[in-house]
């Protein structure tokens, strides 16, 4: 038998390390030996992503339902709400180029409220 050579100790595989480490395409920390959802970057950034689309779509409820209910629009401010509803059609439209499906239902249900408040305030001045 030959000599062990530089390139022989250098195919064998390094110890899997415990505990934090980087993985996904996120490159977030996983712990490992947690429940399944936080051992799963995907799993617990979707949820983040999902929570955080219901909380700013219905951010716009009040303002909406103000809107109908009272009929006064005088005090908003037209120009605000058309750079909103612009940029969030901009960000529905990224969203849904990159496939990522919290952007994609936050901006529409954001969309439909703020395109409703613009409509009001330029209809019922």
């Amino acid at each position: 038998m030959g000599k062990v050579t530089d390139v022989d100790t250098q195919h064998k595989k390094a110890p899997r390390k415990q505990g934090l480490r980087l993985s996904g395409r996120y490159n977030v920390l996983s712990i490992q030996g947690l429940p399944w959802l936080w051992s799963r970057p995907m799993a617990w950034i979707d949820a983040l992503g999902y929570a955080a689309a219901t909380l700013t779509s219905l951010a716009w409820v009040p303002q909406a339902w103000r809107a109908w209910k009272t009929r006064s629009v005088r005090d908003l401010s037209l120009w605000m709400y058309v750079l909103v509803v612009t940029g969030i059609l901009l960000w529905l439209i990224y969203g849904a180029l990159i496939q990522s499906w919290p952007l994609v239902l936050a901006n529409t249900l954001s969309l439909t409220f703020t395109t409703f408040i613009l409509l009001t305030r330029l209809l019922w001045r």
